[in-house]
C-alpha cells in the first residue's frame, strides 16, 4: 500500500528524468551501434588510476565493496558522487547523451574530454589526503561507463551484481526519490533491472578499459578472497583492516549504513523466498526480458 501511495505521488511530480527512462534511451540506441565504433572514440591523455568507480543496482552490495576498499589507507570513499552524470549532462545538453550516444562523441575534442577530466581529477585530489585511490560508488554510473572509459582511461570499474529477485525486493523496500520511480512499481522494477543487466554485458563486451566483475553472493561467502581480489585490481598490496571494514569510522550515507557496521553476514541471501507468494508481477518482468 506505501508504495502504491508512492507511485502515485511521483506521478504528480513533472519535469523529473526518471533514471530508468534514462537507460533505457541509452540501450535503445547502442542496440543499433556497431560496437568496434568504442575503437575510434575520443579519449583523455590522462593516465591516473587514482578514480574507481563501483556500479551495479541499488541494494546490490556497491556500499559493502566501498566500505572494504575505504577501510585501506591508501583509499579514500567518496560516496555517490554526481561528478559522472553532471559531465554527461554538460558534454551531451539537453537529451543528446541519450538520443545520439554514443555517436555524439564525434563532435567532442580530446582537448575538451582533458579539460573535464583534469577538472575532475583535481577535485578528487582535494578529497583525497594522502590517498592515492578514491572510490565514487553511485551506482547508476553503469549507464555512462562508456564515457568513463573516455574520460578516465586508467581508471578501475568495479561491478557488483546480486540475486535479480534479491536485489529487487530490497530496493521495493527503501523509500527512494522521485527520480526513482521504478523503484515502488515490481513490474517496472523488473524491466530496469534487466535494461541494467543488458548495458553491463554491452560495456563488458565493447570497452577495454578494466572491469572486475564481482557477485554480492560471493563477497559475503568468502569476504577475504574477494576483498583480496578487489584491493589487488586497484593495484594496491593488501592490508588486513580491509577484513575490519565494519570498524572504519567514514560517513556513510546511504541506507546500508547499518549493514557496513558489522562483519560480512549472509542473512539477506535468498531473503526473496520468504516475499514468494507476492512477486510474480516481479518474476514474470523479469522472465519476460530475458524471452525478448
Amino acid at each position: 500500500k506505501a508504495n502504491e501511495q508512492n507511485c502515485n505521488i511521483v506521478a504528480d511530480v513533472r519535469g523529473i528524468d526518471h533514471i530508468d527512462l534514462q537507460a533505457e534511451r541509452i540501450t535503445r540506441r547502442i542496440a543499433h551501434c556497431d560496437p568496434g565504433v568504442w575503437n575510434d572514440i575520443p579519449s583523455a591523455k590522462n593516465s591516473s588510476e587514482c578514480p574507481v568507480f563501483v556500479v551495479g543496482m541499488p541494494r546490490s552490495g556497491t556500499t559493502l565493496v566501498e566500505q572494504i576498499l575505504a577501510s585501506h589507507p591508501l583509499v579514500h570513499g567518496a560516496g555517490e558522487l554526481r561528478a559522472v552524470e553532471d559531465m554527461a549532462r554538460t558534454l551531451f545538453p539537453g537529451n543528446r547523451y541519450q538520443s545520439s550516444y554514443p555517436d555524439g562523441f564525434g563532435s567532442i575534442s580530446e582537448h575538451t574530454l582533458e579539460r573535464y577530466a583534469t577538472l575532475h581529477l583535481r577535485q578528487l585530489e582535494n578529497l583525497s589526503g594522502a590517498a592515492s585511490r578514491v572510490v565514487d560508488k553511485c551506482p547508476h554510473n553503469f549507464m555512462h561507463l562508456g564515457l568513463v572509459s573516455s574520460l578516465f582511461p586508467g581508471a578501475k570499474i568495479i561491478h557488483i551484481a546480486r540475486d535479480p529477485l534479491d536485489t529487487c525486493i530490497s530496493i521495493y523496500f527503501q523509500l527512494f526519490t522521485p527520480q526513482h520511480a521504478y523503484a515502488c512499481d515490481l513490474e517496472r522494477l523488473g524491466r530496469y533491472y534487466s535494461i541494467y543487466r543488458h548495458l553491463i554485458a554491452y560495456w563488458n563486451s565493447v570497452l577495454s578499459i578494466p572491469i572486475l566483475n564481482i557477485q554480492y553472493e560471493h563477497l559475503v561467502a568468502e569476504p577475504e578472497k574477494i576483498s583480496r581480489s578487489l584491493v589487488e585490481f586497484c593495484g594496491l598490496e593488501w592490508n588486513d583492516r580491509c577484513l575490519e571494514f565494519h570498524a572504519t569510522k567514514r560517513d556513510v550515507n546511504t541506507p546500508s549504513y547499518g549493514q557496513v557496521r558489522q562483519p560480512v553476514y549472509t542473512r539477506s541471501v535468498s531473503r526473496w523466498k520468504h516475499y514468494r507468494e507476492y512477486l510474480r508481477p516481479l518474476m514474470d518482468s523479469l522472465e519476460a526480458s530475458v524471452d525478448t
